[in-house]
């Protein structure tokens, strides 16, 4: 006790100067040790990343693990390759970033819940063609040579996928479902059931597993041609855009027995002509004001209210969606089901019209190929239901877009493509695939197609043309947004000059 100045007691501590400094090097260890955990908890996550990087399916995926290890050597011996390495690392990295896991099953609702700071339709770095190239040529897709059926396309109708089906037919790499090249379409499961499925759509897939005679898998896979056939191929326009067609595919086809999908898709203005050309009946003449030409029938089907609500849903400047990237977007609870009430809507507008134009009501089928010529226009929200039900994973691996200008330019790449993206994995068919062994048994016979590019657009007038390239500019900007994300879905790179549509002025207008 010391005594004050004032002469009363006060109670201090007189600390060692050897104490404190003991407690100094304690501290000064804990420190240290700190550091030292920080320092190996970075290196572990930096040696964890490049071994993602190395064994990552996005960026050089392979069929088995011991293919992964040697063309990871590869990588390691090319400086160039290292160089690819690296950007698709960073293209991870980023992904990562905004809260998207790329590659997990498990993490399949993830992609449908809005982040709680979801990423910005903007928020993608500048587009590099040659990235996404590399990516594409870079992935390998795994192989089911059994399975039943092999192949299927969806379309879209007046696509070019009738000319694409009677190519396939002739190339001898396939078995069709019947003996006529033009008509290689089964409409199974689009005739087989309707909307109502979609109110237990889980009953009718387990009944499914078991069920016999019609509408049934086993009736399906032996359907006419394909009894005994390989490499079934069938491509059926109705199944684009009905969601218990999807469901059916991806739960009993595509995940358990390693069926491929692809779909083409056109710039609208061509392919609503073509719809209306090829489909329109009694309706041009007993309702002239509607569906009397190009022009009127446009008109008509834009007047839609849930289409309109549809494509505002996906809009980048909808202030109900703010800086949300393609994948925050609300897709289960909102903008499917929207999609569902556009599509049945067109089934209703069918009956009602029906007497009107002088054709019975039973007539009016789901797909409504004629009256869904505009709206179907807005492809993403079709593709985004098959991304979403077959999961990032088995979407990447079996799920290809065809861009039709491309195969109008060259059809022969694009058979190319398909055959060897199907049949051995890749589409890079300049370095991996063998095409030596592409049409033994067939020939190269593509059908002559007339009218394929923008020719069409003098069915439209200019004040129309513009309403179609504004309504749908949403629609492409998600789409191309997509394929930015993951290029592994597009069969090959898209050329987006020829849709009118230009990226960077999209995300521009959306910035401003």
């Amino acid at each position: 006790r010391l005594v004050n100045l004032h002469g009363t007691n006060s109670r201090r501590f007189i600390v060692n100067k050897a104490t404190r400094h003991a407690n100094a090097i304690v501290k000064s260890k804990r420190f240290g040790c700190v550091v030292i955990g920080f320092t190996a908890v970075i290196i572990l996550i930096l040696v964890s990343l490049v071994y993602f990087a190395v064994t990552f399916p996005l960026l050089e995926p392979t069929r088995n693990h011991i293919e992964s290890l040697r063309s990871a050597k590869q990588m390691l011996d090319s400086p160039q390759s290292m160089q690819r390495l690296m950007d698709n690392v960073h293209q991870v990295i980023d992904a990562s970033a905004r809260n998207f896991p790329l590659n997990s099953r498990a993490n399949k609702d993830i992609l449908l819940r809005e982040s709680q700071q979801p990423a910005s339709a903007l928020d993608l770095k500048e587009y590099s063609v040659s990235n996404a190239i590399s990516i594409r040529q870079n992935y390998a897709s795994s192989v089911h040579l059994d399975a039943e059926p092999f192949l299927v396309g969806l379309g879209a109708e007046k696509s070019g996928s009738t000319s694409l089906g009677a190519a396939m037919f002739n190339s001898g790499e396939f078995t069709c479902p019947e003996r006529d090249e033009i008509d290689v379409e089964t409409k199974y499961w689009s005739t087989c059931y309707n909307w109502n499925q979609m109110e237990n759509i889980n009953d009718t897939l387990n009944k499914l597993q078991t069920k016999t005679g019609r509408c049934s898998i086993s009736n399906y896979v032996s359907w006419n041609g394909w009894r005994n056939g390989k490499f079934k191929f069938e491509k059926s326009v109705d199944y684009l855009g009905l969601p218990y067609v999807t469901r059916i595919f991806t739960d009993l086809f595509v995940k358990p027995r390693g069926t491929k999908i692809f779909v083409m898709i056109r710039y609208p203005p061509p392919r609503i002509s073509s719809t209306w050309k090829f489909f329109v009946g009694a309706e041009k003449d007993n309702m002239p004001n509607e569906y009397g030409n190009i022009e009127k029938f446009t008109w008509h089907l834009l007047k839609n209210e849930h289409l309109m609500q549809l494509i505002q849903l996906l809009d980048p400047n909808n202030p109900a969606n703010p800086q949300q990237g393609v994948m925050q977007l609300d897709w289960r609870n909102s903008i499917l089901p929207k999609w569902n009430e556009y599509m049945m809507s067109l089934q209703d507008q069918c009956k009602t019209e029906a007497p009107i134009a002088g054709f019975k009501p039973e007539y009016c089928n789901p797909s409504q190929l004629l009256r869904r010529a505009v709206g179907l226009s807005c492809y993403v929200v079709p593709i985004m239901e098959w991304i979403l039900d077959l999961g990032i994973d088995d979407a990447l691996n079996s799920f290809r877009i065809i861009q039709s200008e491309l195969y109008f330019k060259d059809g022969k790449d694009i058979m190319d493509r398909l055959i060897c993206w199907s049949k051995q994995g890749t589409v890079d068919v300049e370095n991996t695939c063998d095409t030596t062994q592409l049409y033994g048994s067939g020939s190269v016979k593509i059908k002559k197609l007339q009218g394929t590019f923008k020719s069409k657009t003098s069915d439209f007038s200019e004040e129309l043309i513009a309403t179609l390239h504004q309504v749908f500019e949403p629609c492409h900007a998600r789409l191309f947004e997509l394929l930015q994300l993951y290029p592994q879905l597009a069969l090959k790179e898209f050329e987006w000059d020829d849709w009118s549509y230009s990226p960077a002025a999209g995300a521009n207008r959306a910035e401003t």
